[in-house]
């Protein structure tokens, strides 16, 4: 909202959340506590799963131009941002060399986590190795749960699509950031995951429901978390379907400083938005030579068929 319309009082309201959110439910430091988001972690609101997501949110304040836009934080508003940054990864630190598992949560909070504080904040004193080991079981998992056809092990539509972020996520830091996370064989395979979830989206740009989905669009992952594998055979299917994708786009914290020098209140600055937000939620026509024909596929090791008449928003189809 504060990059969309360059209105303070977003950016202000983030930061008092923030601190009213830290303040009503403290993080209880316990000696024995074990990792999954159902489980106690750090005391109420304080669960694995949920304080990596505050962890990633609280990045994405750092470099949307709330930070750099002169007058709006303080010195000691950044220092606390990355105070609770520093403290919260330290607990994802105590996670480091348990044993691997398969399922998704160790991926989050064993993998994804301390992965992108590692790579994120080398300043961390354990930065280095939370890096190395994050890579080491998202590795792990990639090896384990992702099927040969381009499927993944869950067989809920809602998780053919949310586990992608456990993977295009990171994957987008390390580009940032010089790091070599995935060979080329392993982004390729990244890709037909992606052409899956583009294949069983309905017409209209929703996830059908099929296993724990309400229906939510695929807007995220085309408009933003595919942007590090895109190819224009992905970038046509997800035109066809409504949405415009996204393209990798770093900067450092310094470089958005620059650009914000000269930024007055009530000035748009666009500061990390995606093309969702900068073209209005249309998508420009998709390059008819780069749609894969037929556009029904069936994907037997994830336990799918889809069946699509055309590649557009009036095609029928069947999963």
């Amino acid at each position: 909202a504060f990059a969309l319309t360059g209105r303070p009082e977003f950016a202000l309201k983030a930061l008092e959340l923030l601190r009213s959110f830290v303040a009503k439910c403290p993080f209880v430091l316990e000696e024995l506590f074990f990792e999954d988001h159902d489980a106690h972690f750090g005391g109420p609101g304080n669960h694995t799963l949920t304080v990596t997501y505050r962890l990633f949110r609280c990045i994405d304040l750092l470099y949307s131009g709330a930070i750099q836009a002169p007058g709006l934080y303080r010195d000691e508003d950044v220092f606390w941002i990355v105070k609770q940054l520093w403290f919260l990864a330290m607990q994802f630190y105590r996670l480091v060399g348990d044993d691997l598992r398969r399922d998704n949560h160790h991926l989050v909070d064993h993998g994804h986590a301390p992965f992108v504080m590692g790579a994120l904040f080398p300043e961390f004193d354990v930065g280095k190795r939370m890096a190395t080991e994050g890579a080491r079981v998202i590795k792990y998992h990639f090896g384990h749960n992702l099927m040969p056809d381009g499927g993944y092990a869950e067989h809920s539509a809602s998780y053919q699509y949310h586990i992608t972020y456990h993977f295009l996520h990171p994957l987008g830091v390390a580009q940032a950031a010089g790091i070599k996370l995935f060979s080329a064989s392993q982004v390729e395979k990244l890709r037909k995951w992606i052409e899956f979830n583009a294949r069983l989206c309905l017409p209209n740009g929703s996830i059908p429901p099929i296993g724990d989905e309400t229906g939510r669009q695929f807007t995220h992952l085309f408009g933003a978390l595919a942007a590090p594998v895109l190819d224009p055979r992905l970038a046509a299917m997800a035109r066809a379907l409504g949405f415009e994708p996204g393209k990798p786009v770093h900067a450092r914290a310094s470089e958005i400083g620059k650009r914000l020098a000269t930024w007055r209140p009530g000035t748009p600055h666009q500061t990390g938005l995606s093309p969702y937000y900068l073209t209005g939620g249309q998508a420009a026509k998709p390059d008819k030579k780069a749609l894969p024909v037929p556009a029904t596929a069936r994907y037997p090791h994830g336990g799918y068929t889809f069946f699509r008449g055309a590649w557009d928003r009036d095609a029928d189809y069947l999963a």
